[in-house]
């Protein structure tokens, strides 16, 4: 009997199933309405309402429309003259899930199933599981996920639809433009690296009344980046020359940012493919515009960025002279620097040729960006010398540790000769010979002197002979250059006089020449010398 009684069950079953019965749904221990549609509204005959298990819930009798309970948790509500069938079942309970039938009993001819409807109690689901449905979530796509959990709704091969709610960190999720919701189904659109942060859970339903616990959080994994390309230090970069160097590329990516190119300016030579990029000893030509390639492999996708490296190196120093002559207003020296920064300064030092005595620090003008130049005004021999000009932009030349550099060029002018020596008067003794000497500093090698001796009114001049010897010699001389005595190359003219009388005590007159002009001439005088003395001297006294 048994068995008899499942066959006829599951036969039930499918041939509501066949039908397309829409099952109500109930929960335990509430209420539910309950419509069917009949396909018989004669009532001249005997009619049942059977529940599960055949129990009857209420009998109509021949030409009675409303019926007769046997159940005290049964309202019917329903009208057979429209064509249906409605009730409500109250105080639900697990035995109530089933097939209901509203049954015409037909006499010899037997009974007809006019009308069907099958009863599920909904049950929450079981705790719910959260999956990935796609490969994986991308910044800028979208990612589906599945709330899927067990049904524990009663019937067996029920088609109750599983819905679900979700929250993103404990926060209820709208549909919008971000979020949709479709059955257990939430898709997530135009994902981003800020939803890596969003713990994701959900609730799974069949019936509004009953759901499941909340699920474990998921925690969405976005690839995405390189975002955020940057290179450290910010900014444009200024390191001196022969220092190192190093650059840090970094990007933010998920999976970790997996290779890095380097290269310079336009060029498409690789400079370096790890993170940082080492330069041991910049040099000048290291200047330019570096660029950093971040590349994250998972996704396909590179970041790039760029910065500026500029070089401070010492200065470069040129200088430019020529020789001039006296009063040569053209004359100039120029020193030109080319360094970075171009910010100089400048001393122009004047030194004597041969002893390289400092003289002076001369003036300059500044004519553009690292040139300057000294005019010379009305140049003289005192301008002859060595001139040095020293540049600094304050760094140091990595070769030699040096923070000034310089360079020297000679200047000669060709000047008029000049006396230097102080001497004026000279003395002798008769009978003995004596001698007048001058020091002459002369820029040139030419030099002429001539001696001449006052006779009266007349000048007498004086030529080589028994009686004078007239001597050109090179030597070292004393002279003064802008208030600075130096020792330099000069001549010594020397005018001896034999056999001494008194008509040798007199004024004499020298005069001394280059191919530039003569210089003014210079008297001097021989006087007489006391017996007493017992050797020639020289006085030294100027008129």
């Amino acid at each position: 009997m048994t068995v008899l009684l499942l066959v006829v069950y599951f036969m039930l079953v499918f041939w509501c199933q066949i039908l397309e019965c829409s099952p109500a749904v109930g929960v335990v221990g509430g209420v539910v309405n309950m419509n069917m549609t009949i396909s018989d509204r004669n009532i001249n005959t005997n009619r049942n309402l059977v529940g599960p298990n055949n129990f009857i819930l209420f009998e109509f009798y021949v030409g009675m429309a409303n019926p007769a309970y046997t159940d005290t948790d049964v309202t019917y509500t329903g009208n057979i003259s429209e064509g249906y069938v409605s009730f409500t079942l109250l105080n639900l309970t697990m035995q109530r899930v089933g097939i209901y039938q509203y049954i015409i009993y037909k006499g010899t001819s037997g009974n007809v199933i006019a009308g069907e409807q099958y009863l599920i109690m909904a049950e929450s689901p079981d705790t719910p599981v959260i999956s990935g449905l796609s490969q994986q979530a991308v910044a800028g796509g979208e990612y589906k996920l599945n709330c899927s959990a067990m049904s524990r709704s009663e019937k067996p091969g029920h088609n109750l639809t599983m819905f679900s709610e979700w929250k993103r960190n404990g926060v209820n999720i709208m549909a919008d433009v971000k979020y949709g919701v479709s059955g257990t189904i939430l898709t997530v659109r135009n994902l981003s690296k800020f939803d890596n942060t969003a713990g994701l859970t959900c609730i799974a339903f069949e019936d509004q009344r009953r759901k499941s616990p909340e699920s474990m959080v998921f925690p969405l994994n976005v690839y995405y980046g390189p975002d955020n390309t940057q290179i450290s230090p910010s900014g444009q970069l200024t390191v001196d020359e022969g220092r190192l160097l190093n650059i840090t590329c970094s990007g933010e990516c998920n999976p970790p940012c997996s290779s890095y190119r380097w290269y310079k300016d336009s060029q498409l030579t690789l400079l370096g493919s790890s993170q940082t990029l080492t330069i041991t000893s910049v040099s000048r030509n290291s200047a330019g515009v570096y660029f950093c390639a971040v590349n994250n492999t998972y996704i396909a996708k590179v970041g790039t960025t760029q910065t500026t490296v500029r070089v401070n190196y010492s200065p470069t120093v040129d200088i430019e002279s020529r020789n001039g002559s006296h009063n040569d207003t053209s004359l100039m020296i120029k020193c030109s620097a080319y360094g970075i920064p171009e910010q100089y300064t400048y001393r122009l030092i004047h030194k004597s040729l041969s002893s390289g005595i400092e003289i002076r620090e001369v003036s300059y003008e500044f004519i553009s960006t690292g040139v300057i130049i000294h005019r010379f005004i009305n140049p003289t021999y005192m301008d002859t010398g060595i001139y040095t000009c020293f540049v600094s932009n304050g760094v140091l030349d990595y070769t030699d540790g040096s923070l000034d550099k310089s360079i020297y060029s000679t200047v000669w002018v060709k000047g008029l000769p000049s006396i230097t020596s102080r001497e004026t008067s000279f003395y002798a003794e008769v009978g003995h010979s004596g001698r007048l000497i001058i020091e002459v500093y002369n820029s040139l090698l030419d030099l002429v002197v001539t001696w001449y001796k006052h006779n009266g009114g007349a000048l007498e001049k004086l030529m080589n002979s028994d009686k004078y010897n007239i001597i050109i010699a090179s030597g070292m001389v004393d002279v003064n250059f802008y208030s600075v005595p130096i020792h330099e190359p000069g001549f010594i003219a020397t005018l001896e006089i034999r056999n001494i009388t008194e008509e040798d005590f007199s004024l004499y007159q020298v005069h001394v020449q280059n191919y530039v002009g003569e210089m003014y001439p210079v008297l001097l005088q021989l006087r007489v010398i006391k017996k007493l003395i017992p050797w020639p001297y020289l006085e030294v006294t100027r008129e």
